[in-house]
């Protein structure tokens, strides 16, 4: 997996921008289809929680796509906030 220093999109806008803008479909449709509250989907869509891996299966389920790739795109952004938003982590070489 590349890390790059440029911060990754958040899964959630991914969703919103690649798969329910094109299709015009509302936040609202598109709870009730994934079996989750408007609110849930609002968060989401809008980076104020990270994608749950049950989230991402039902993601997956309803594209047609694998929960791997979106699970993934929150591994990403996870692991780039660690190393550029947060504190350092101070840890002594094993080997």
């Amino acid at each position: 997996m590349n890390i790059t220093e440029r911060r990754p999109l958040h899964p959630g806008q991914l969703f919103l921008e690649g798969v329910l803008k094109p299709i015009d479909m509302t936040l609202t449709e598109a709870a009730k289809r994934l079996g989750v509250t408007r609110q849930s989907m609002d968060n989401l869509v809008h980076g104020r929680v990270d994608l749950s891996f049950e989230m991402a299966m039902r993601i997956a389920l309803a594209t047609g796509t694998s929960p791997e790739s979106w699970y993934n795109g929150q591994l990403r952004l996870n692991i780039w906030r660690m190393k550029y938003e947060k504190k350092p982590l101070h840890v002594t070489k094993i080997a």
